[in-house]
Order: C-alpha cells, then structure tokens, then sequence
C-alpha cells in the first residue's frame, strides 16, 4: 500500500541497538569442568604404585679415561673398528715432510721433539700391513672415495718413500727394521700390484688399487702412478712404467683424454686434465712438453690455481676453485724442476 511503512526503510535510533559488553563465560565454565574431572579421575593415581625389588650389583664404576670404541660402516658394508679406516697417504705425509725439513735444515732438535709422534704413527702403520701380502691397508683413495680393494699401489709406495726417509734419522737398530720393511715393502708391491689383464696394454702394468689376487687398472690423481719416478721407486725409463704410462695415455684409457689438445690422464671422479697431473707430468721427460704447454695455455695465474683444466680448451674448470694445496703443489714442481739456487746476499 503506498504510503505504508516499510521495515527495511526503518533507520535506526540513536539508541535501539547497543553493543553487548558482557563476558560469555559458558565456554570457560565448560573448559574448567572438564579439567576437574580430569584431575579427579587421575588424582588417586598419583599417590599410588607398585613395589619393585630391584637387583643390586657390586660393578666397579666404567672407566672413563679409555679410548672410546669407533665403529664405521661404508657403502660397501665394510666395518671399520678404531685404527682400521686410516688413509694410508695421510698417515705417512708427516713422516716424509719432516724428514724432507731435516735434510734441508739441519735441525737434531727438531728430530728429538717429534720423536715421540713419529713413532706413534710408526705404530700405527704396522697395524694397517696386512699378513698375507706385506702391502698396508687404506681406507679411501687419493680422491677421498672408499675403496673395494684394499691396497693403493701409490699409497704403498709413499709408505715405503716414508720408511726409508725415516730411517735417514733412526737410531741405528730402528733404521736397519725400516730399511728392512721397505725392502720387503717394495717386493710385494712389484708382486701384488704387477698384473696382466688391461686391454691394449701389451703385457703387464702397475694397477691401481689391488687386493691379493684382482686390479683395477686406472690412475687416482693426486695419488697418480705417475709420481713414482719422482719418488725414486721405479725408472721412467723402466719398461714397465714405460708400459704403464703408454696404456694410461692410450684410449684404452678411459680418462686419458688422448686425443684432447690439453688432456693427461684424469679419473673417474675427475675427468679432466687435474692440476696434480701437470705437475706430476712436469717431472718426466716424456710429459713435459705437454705440462708445459698446459701451462703456458691456462689462465692460472698468481697462484691461483683450480683443480684442473678442460682438456680440449686449456679453461680452468668449475670444480676446485682456488685450491691452495694443488697450487702448492704444482709451484713446488715448477721450482723442483727450474728453480736455481742462488748465494745468499747480504743486503748492507
């Protein structure tokens, strides 16, 4: 009807609706009741319990000053038990860098303090030889990856490297057992790590890594088999390094980058041309011109130097990006092989 009143149209009062500005307390009083019968219920539970006769033992407390018992288990399943699981290359570095010092500086005290920590990694080392075969046990290889086989043939002859460096400094019944170790060392090298089987290779080569009976046949930069020369193990002229150093430069080779401008034998986990190869390959006559020109190609430059270059470009690669200890490296062998002496100067 015109005119009529509409509800909707209806503006409120001033005072019509107000606001509510009380408190509900029902959902508190709600919370509150639930928590007493919670609390009445688990109350007399509280005060009560069940007798125990526990056992009584005369033990004597453990003894915490022993050496705690380490066990490791690699991808492989192999367990490892306190020494077992040293890296046979760092063991024996300390062994060869002092007595390295010793030679170059003339210093009896130097050999008098480290005495001790010599032959506490002496004692360590003959817990790594293995009965069998007269080789010494490593748990990873050059390039930190576990092994399958036991023995590194570079990691053994670095050993044996270190025994003879040492017993330079023994007293005189030490030195004649480590010039004896290192004897025996060097034949069960030449008869474990020795073996037939690389495809092209034309007759036996030094392996890798070996165990009593099997070899793999690859090289593990910087732990390369192309550093025995220079550790006065074998000639390079030897026919079996000259077999050797031909098969790993060969495309027998999987990594030997033999057909690459810039390429020397990488691995498996660095295949590429590593900067401990051109170094190591800087050493031997049938290298050089290669490190030399890998040298001159590279952008390596005021010691910074990478973990390898690319072997078709001569470009640093991405991996090991200003690696100081392969700088220190490769510096020393420049200066090994071009460094001249020159007499001191005195400067008024």
């Amino acid at each position: 009807m015109a005119g009529g009143f509409n509800p909707r149209n209806a503006r409120p009062g001033r005072g019509r609706y107000r606001p509510l500005a009380e408190i509900n307390v029902t959902p508190l009083v709600d919370v509150m009741l639930v928590l007493l019968i919670v609390f009445m219920v688990t109350a007399p539970l509280l005060t009560s319990g069940v007798n125990v006769d526990l056992p009584k033992a005369n033990a004597a407390p453990l003894n915490q000053d022993s050496e705690p018992l380490t066990v490791s288990i690699n991808a492989e399943g192999n367990i490892f038990l306190q020494d077992q699981g040293v890296e046979l290359d760092e063991l024996v570095a300390p062994i060869t860098a002092l007595a390295t010092y010793l030679r170059t500086v003339p210093d009896p005290a130097a050999s008098i303090a480290h005495g001790a920590q010599v032959a506490t990694l002496l004692a360590r080392l003959a817990k790594l030889r293995d009965p069998q075969t007269g080789l010494y046990e490593t748990f990873q290889d050059a390039q930190d990856e576990y092994i399958r086989k036991p023995f590194s043939i570079s990691d053994n002859v670095l050993t044996w490297r270190a025994l003879l460096d040492w017993a330079d400094f023994a007293t005189a019944p030490q030195a004649a057992t480590l010039r004896a170790e290192a004897a025996h060392l060097r034949s069960a090298i030449l008869h474990y790590g020795v073996h037939d089987g690389a495809p092209g290779a034309g007759g036996p080569i030094l392996a890798a890594v070996v165990n009593a009976s099997e070899a793999d046949f690859n090289d593990v930069p910087p732990g390369s088999l192309m550093k025995l020369p220079a550790l006065g193990f074998i000639s390079e002229h030897d026919p079996l390094f000259e077999r050797t150093y031909a098969w790993l430069h060969s495309p027998h080779y999987r990594y030997s980058h033999a057909d690459q401008r810039y390429g020397l034998p990488g691995s498996y986990r660095l295949p590429f041309t590593t900067s401990w190869s051109v170094a190591d390959h800087l050493l031997l006559d049938a290298g050089r011109e290669q490190a030399l020109k890998i040298l001159r190609q590279s952008p390596w430059d005021g010691g910074i130097i990478t973990e390898g270059v690319k072997p078709d470009t001569g470009l640093p690669d991405n991996q090991g990006r200003a690696f100081a200890t392969a700088a220190g490296y490769v510096a020393h062998t420049i200066c090994a092989r071009y460094c001249i002496d020159q007499p001191h100067k005195v400067v008024p």
